[in-house]
C-alpha cells in the first residue's frame, strides 16, 4: 500500500528507526548531507509502500552507498 505523504506516529517511529539503524551501520554521522540523503530515501521508499522496519532496512542496504552523498 502506498502512503501519499502521511504517516501515523507508529509509522514515523519505524521510519526513524530504519534511518537511525542504517546510518549507524553505514557510519553516517547524525548531522551530515549523507543522513539527509538517506532520510529522503526512507521517505521515498515509504511513499512507494515499503513500510516495515526490516523491509526499509533491506531496501536501504540494497541501494548503493555511492548513491548517497557521504560527507559525514
Amino acid at each position: 500500500m502506498t502512503h501519499p505523504g502521511t504517516a501515523s506516529p507508529d509509522q514515523l517511529a519505524i521510519l526513524a528507526a530504519a534511518l537511525d539503524e542504517y546510518c549507524a551501520e553505514a557510519g553516517i554521522g547524525p548531522v551530515s548531507a549523507a543522513r539527509e540523503d538517506a532520510a529522503r530515501l526512507v521517505f521515498d521508499l515509504f511513499n512507494r509502500g515499503v513500510d516495515g522496519l526490516d523491509d526499509l532496512k533491506a531496501a536501504l542496504r540494497a541501494r548503493s552507498r555511492a548513491e548517497l552523498s557521504v560527507y559525514g
